[in-house]
C-alpha cells in the first residue's frame, strides 16, 4: 500500500494521530527530508486559520468538569475491586479458552484416528 505524504503530514499537524502512530511519523520525519518538508508547507498553509479563529472561553460546566478531573484523576480510574474483578473474568475466559482448544484436540484425534486412542475391537480382529 502506497503512504500518502501529505494526508498523514496534514494530520500529523491537525493533531489527528496519537500514541504509537504519532512516534511512529515523528521518527520518519528524523529520517525523510522530504516529509519534514511536506509537515512544513501543510503548518505555513494552515497557520492563517488560527490567526481567523478567535479564543473562546469554555462554558461554565465544561470548565468545572476539567477542573474536577484535574484535582481527582485518582477518580476518573475504576475501583481496585472492579480491575481484580475484571482480571480475574479474563484469566478465567483464559483458562476456558485453553480447555476448549484441548478438548477439540482429543475429539479430532478420536474421530480421526480412534486406533491411536482406543484398543482394536474384539470383532475387528480376524480368527487366525
Amino acid at each position: 500500500m502506497v503512504r500518502d505524504d501529505q494526508l498523514e503530514a496534514m494530520e500529523y499537524v491537525l493533531a489527528l494521530v496519537d500514541g504509537g502512530e504519532r512516534r511512529t511519523f515523528e521518527l520518519a520525519l528524523l529520517d525523510e527530508p522530504g516529509l519534514a518538508a511536506t509537515v512544513w508547507r501543510m503548518e505555513e498553509s494552515l497557520a492563517p486559520l488560527g490567526a481567523v479563529l478567535r479564543p473562546r472561553k469554555p462554558s461554565k460546566r465544561v470548565w468545572r468538569t476539567l477542573q474536577r478531573t484535574i484535582a481527582a484523576p485518582a477518580a476518573a480510574q475504576p475501583p481496585r475491586q472492579l480491575r481484580q474483578k475484571v482480571a480475574f473474568w479474563r484469566a478465567l475466559t483464559g483458562f476456558f479458552a485453553i480447555a476448549t482448544v484441548a478438548a477439540l484436540c482429543v475429539i479430532a484425534v478420536l474421530v480421526l484416528r480412534p486406533e491411536a486412542v482406543l484398543p482394536p475391537s474384539p470383532a475387528a480382529v480376524a480368527p487366525q
